[in-house]
């Protein structure tokens, strides 16, 4: 457990450096750009994960009753639809809804500005982006630990572009 909890902040601080290192660019214009991420440490004994927005750890494993390859995910997704997510932004003034065409809802919940119809990201965490940090979006990473049992048999470390067009299950 010791060396587990220590790779995940070791994970969490490579992605808080990579936060520094994207608003800190002469290079880079973070103020409408930014970025999702998930990173894993292997271990013998199991591994140790870092996420920052909807990118996902996603572990394929065999049920024992019906002998079927299953998913289940390791993180969960920062989004506006999370409870915790929700109320961290509307207590910095950011605003929840989906987009609106001809004044009626389009699409997944975003997270908006006050005032200003921007930045419109359907997540809650994000690596840069420093208008979306007006709404109360933040660089901090949740980590966690999985402990390998028998039954496990794929990692997959994916973005938001894999799992926007399928099912944790078809990706396993």
């Amino acid at each position: 457990p010791e060396a587990a909890d220590a790779d995940a902040l070791a994970l969490d601080a490579a992605l808080a450096r990579a936060n520094a290192a994207v608003l800190s660019s002469r290079t880079i214009d973070a103020s409408l750009s930014g970025s999702t991420a998930a990173v894993a440490a292997l271990r013998p004994a199991g591994v140790s994960l870092a996420h920052v927005g909807d990118s996902r750890v996603i572990l394929g494993a065999i049920d024992d009753e019906t002998d079927t390859l299953t998913a289940r995910p390791l993180t969960d997704d920062h989004a506006p639809t999370r409870p915790d997510e929700a109320a961290r932004i509307l207590a910095a003034r950011g605003r929840i809804a989906s987009y609106s065409h001809l004044g009626h809802p389009v699409g997944p919940l975003r997270v908006w500005l006050p005032t200003v119809d921007a930045p419109g990201l359907c997540m809650t965490r994000a690596i840069g982006d420093t208008v979306a940090a007006g709404a109360g979006v933040v660089a901090r990473s949740e980590t966690g630990n999985h402990a390998w049992t028998p039954a496990d048999r794929y990692l997959i470390v994916a973005s938001d572009g894999v799992h926007e067009f399928a099912s944790d299950t078809e990706i396993v």
